[in-house]
């Protein structure tokens, strides 16, 4: 912040680059709504008590990991209505083998638990 940077290893595919930025885009959310994101994070420790941390599954530190679980959920969500649903699950299911996996992997194996905690702390801007 407040710079946005994205790297160009998916330069040659137009959905992987189109979910980075909406990823990266959204974290401005998350900062614009700081309250709302921390009472998510609560929730989700309470959920989801031990998130990945480091490595190619998790982000740097706990409370980055459980940015990324709201990110990376709105991400998709974000994806399902730019591209479709279909199109939007093969995406999350190349990050989940990719990067932030086993976060991906998360929201993707709790798409209804982690939605409610999303949508009952209005962190899911409408389109």
């Amino acid at each position: 912040h407040p710079v946005l940077t994205l790297h160009t290893r998916h330069l040659k595919d137009d959905l992987l680059l189109l979910s980075t930025f909406v990823h990266e885009e959204y974290h401005w959310y998350e900062t614009a709504h700081a309250r709302e994101t921390s009472d998510a994070i609560a929730e989700l420790k309470t959920a989801y008590p031990h998130p990945p941390v480091g490595g190619l599954d998790g982000a740097s530190d706990e409370q980055s990991s459980y940015l990324h679980i709201i990110v990376c959920y709105a991400e998709w969500q974000k994806m399902k209505a730019l591209v479709g649903a279909e199109k939007a699950h093969q995406i999350m299911e190349f990050w989940a083998g990719d990067h932030y996996r086993a976060i991906y992997r998360l929201v993707l194996d709790n798409e209804g638990a982690v939605g409610d905690v999303v949508n009952r702390h209005q962190l899911l801007p409408q389109l």
